[in-house]
């Protein structure tokens, strides 16, 4: 891929082919079952910052047949406002921001899926997955189950209306789920046991905590929006980073 400098390039797939060992995705096999569908897959390559990520992603497409069982909800917008209300009523409270780095391979795979990696992965002729990973039909929802299993064993409730909506009765937090992204308002004293609490079941890539007092961040990003705190109160807007100028 001329795109990007080789050197950034071999470093993004090789850093996505150690997750999927890590996570056991996949079983190597070098035969499969006799009229067994193989899907191919594909690398996915972008610029993030100034590295590359790379994802593998199996190419099942869409197909005829109508599933009701690939379903994953998202909360509306309103409730990353309804958060940051919460977050100004008391001044003890403060924003957790939390991204959880390849989400989809945390999660077991249940349907049986063989696949055939690209050429430039040397090994055997076909997979069979074991984790839920990108491009499967299933795996935003075997995602989000999971996420909303290690959630509830941490006593999080989970919303009867929207299944993306938790709240701590304990420690009298709010929090959305997006993805792989967390919005949790709450205690500032309850987030330090509450960020331990997400590295133990989940492969954290970031945390921010957003708060005006002494050693917090003052700004955070969620769904590439900029959130921020000041005297003045709680502050969101478009981040300026993912805004073209037509």
């Amino acid at each position: 891929n001329s795109e990007f400098p080789t050197e950034l390039l071999r470093k993004g797939r090789e850093n996505e082919v150690f997750n999927l060992i890590k996570f056991d995705a996949f079983d190597a096999v070098d035969n499969v079952p006799l009229n067994t569908q193989v899907y191919d897959m594909t690398w996915v390559d972008e610029w993030r910052g100034e590295d590359v990520r790379s994802r593998l992603c199996v190419r099942q497409f869409k197909a005829a047949e109508f599933r009701d069982d690939v379903f994953a909800g998202t909360p509306d917008t309103f409730f990353i406002r309804v958060e940051l209300a919460l977050a100004s009523a008391r001044p003890d409270f403060a924003v957790m921001i939390i991204d959880i780095s390849v989400a989809f391979m945390h999660a077991r795979n249940d349907e049986i899926i063989y696949v055939k990696p690209p050429k430039d992965i040397i090994g055997s002729k076909y997979w069979r997955l074991k984790a839920a990973v990108s491009g499967t039909r299933k795996a935003s929802q075997l995602w989000q189950e999971f996420s909303a299993e290690q959630l509830m064993d941490m006593l999080f409730d989970r919303n009867d209306v929207n299944p993306c909506i938790y709240h701590h009765e304990k420690y009298e937090i709010q929090a959305e789920q997006r993805g792989d992204d967390f919005l949790i308002t709450g205690p500032r004293d309850a987030f330090d046991e509450l960020a331990k609490g997400f590295q133990k079941p989940f492969l954290v890539k970031k945390i921010e905590i957003i708060l005006t007092r002494p050693g917090d961040q003052k700004v955070g990003h969620f769904l590439k929006r900029k959130i921020w705190v000041d005297e003045v109160g709680w502050h969101m807007s478009m981040d300026g980073r993912y805004v073209t100028t037509l």
